[in-house]
């Protein structure tokens, strides 16, 4: 009996954590501690977020699938169903360019799409056919 109580004892004290610290390595900690915020900072602060939404400029409703490029170049979004897009950018971020089929093509400055509060209005693209030709012909 006397050794189950002691085993129990010794359970008992491995389950209860020790919160003794010493001066020094709470000064370790510490420095630790300071080091890891100022590594989050610098990484949050190499990030830009960004999101909005793109309408037509006549009917005010939402275009789907609109292609949002970054600084002119390769790396992009599309915007969802309901015209809204997000975007998370390691890199600095200067212009966005919108375009859409059938719209005439939109880049804007960041800043300015900061002031719009992320709302694009695009303007349809009107081309005009001055004539078309049918001939009777075989089918290829």
């Amino acid at each position: 009996m006397q050794i189950n109580s002691h085993f129990s004892k010794v359970r008992i004290k491995a389950l209860i954590p020790w919160y003794g610290f010493s001066i020094s390595s709470i000064f370790k900690m510490r420095r630790f501690l300071w080091l890891v915020f100022l590594f989050l900072v610098q990484f949050a602060n190499g990030q830009t977020y960004f999101e909005g939404q793109v309408f037509d400029q006549k009917t005010k409703s939402p275009l789907a699938f609109v292609t949002v490029l970054f600084n002119e170049g390769n790396t992009g979004v599309s915007s969802d169903i309901d015209g809204k897009f997000r975007f998370q950018q390691s890199s600095q971020i200067e212009s966005v360019t919108f375009s859409y089929v059938g719209y005439e093509k939109l880049s804007i400055d960041l800043e300015k799409l900061q002031k719009r509060k992320g709302i694009i209005y695009l303007k349809a693209e009107a081309h005009q056919l001055q004539e078309v030709t049918v001939l009777p012909g075989v089918n290829p």
